[in-house]
């Protein structure tokens, strides 16, 4: 899977036959396994506890700002959990896009079971939207008061 922010490939790109890419699924395969990997490290370890080892957030740590992906180890932790209502406390932005993250996923495994490889582009408008999102998302939830704080 290659992500790139540049615009859609033209007719011409189109219209070129693709070479198959032999074992093209291992890397979709590769990061499903480490995402399990992830979730089970996730399952026995509390995001929560300031005793567990949990990667800590640069955008945290040098601003003591949330960042828009602030709270997505928590989130997962409380999906595995079956906590729902507390995934949407922790990033419901991030939970809102994981069926869109899931898509890609299944789309980039298809290519490489059919020998060929997913190109997910992002066009230039939609990049200035997510951008524009996240950017809002991180503001919004760094306001005093606001309820859905991670961790809080």
């Amino acid at each position: 899977m290659v992500d790139t922010w540049s615009a859609p490939p033209t007719e011409t790109d189109r219209d070129q036959p693709v070479a198959p890419v032999r074992h093209a699924w291992l890397a979709p395969a590769a990061a499903a396994a480490v995402a399990l990997a992830g979730c089970a490290y996730l399952a026995t370890h509390d995001p929560n506890d300031p005793n567990q080892l949990m990667p800590e957030c640069p955008t945290k740590w040098l601003t003591g700002l949330d960042c828009p992906a602030c709270g997505g180890l928590r989130m997962v932790r409380a999906l595995i959990t079956g906590h729902w209502s507390g995934a949407v406390h922790d990033n419901a932005v991030l939970l809102a896009l994981l069926p869109l993250m899931g898509y890609v996923w299944v789309r980039w495994l298809v290519a490489g079971v059919r020998g060929t490889t997913y190109r997910f582009v992002i066009g230039r408008r939609t990049g200035f939207v997510i951008l524009g999102v996240a950017l809002v998302w991180m503001v919004v939830r760094n306001l005093p008061g606001f309820p859905l704080k991670p961790g809080g």
